[in-house]
């Protein structure tokens, strides 16, 4: 079990880190997130997070497991250095993720993907709505546009419809990329014109 006591540890420990990557149980993720982003000399950030304790099944409150716009500001305005961001867990994003992530032309990959909470029951009232990815088109394009850098790019895109002219479109407006993967969670009978 890491907790934000040990990941203060490690930077004690290794006062030159540049590179974090954390596969860890909490059920505080937020607070982990805060920790980390103190190390203003981080380049790559990693952290997978499983939603449980041990082997016992519990009930959680949701605000404290998201990915949300709140973790992707704290991420992007405390560590400028970052080049490389790997998140994978519950996601509640919408464009404003995207524009925070714009403002750091330093990104070579970026890796934002929904786990899910499978198994656990999960408190949804201490969120307004469940979670959502709300990705516009538009908002993908210009975010292509400002990333001269970025040679590795895997979102989990939301209300996107991925089809050919998209990625086009995407691909003529980012040309270094190199690896491209946009997971899509449209339901099967949205249409596309």
């Amino acid at each position: 079990m890491f907790d934000q006591n040990y990941v203060k540890q490690l930077f004690i420990l290794f006062p030159n880190l540049t590179k974090l990557s954390l596969y860890a149980w909490t059920d505080s993720y937020a607070k982990l997130i805060e920790v980390c982003v103190q190390y203003e000399q981080l380049t790559h950030l990693k952290i997978r997070v499983w939603t449980c304790s041990g082997i016992k099944y519990e009930r959680y409150e949701l605000s404290r497991l998201l990915i949300n716009d709140n973790v992707i500001n704290e991420i992007c305005t405390k560590l400028q250095k970052l080049t490389s961001l790997d998140l994978h867990g519950h996601l509640d994003l919408s464009n404003r993720s995207l524009e925070m992530m714009s403002q750091n032309h330093n990104f070579i990959s970026i890796k934002i993907t929904d786990g899910g909470i499978p198994f656990h029951e999960v408190d949804f009232y201490s969120v307004q709505n469940k979670p959502s990815v709300q990705f516009s088109e538009d908002v993908l394009i210009d975010f292509a546009k400002k990333h001269p850098l970025l040679e590795q790019l895997e979102l989990y895109v939301g209300q996107v419809i991925i089809c050919k002219a998209f990625t086009d479109k995407f691909v003529v407006n980012c040309p270094r990329i190199k690896v491209l993967k946009l997971y899509s969670s449209n339901d099967i009978d949205q249409k596309n014109e």
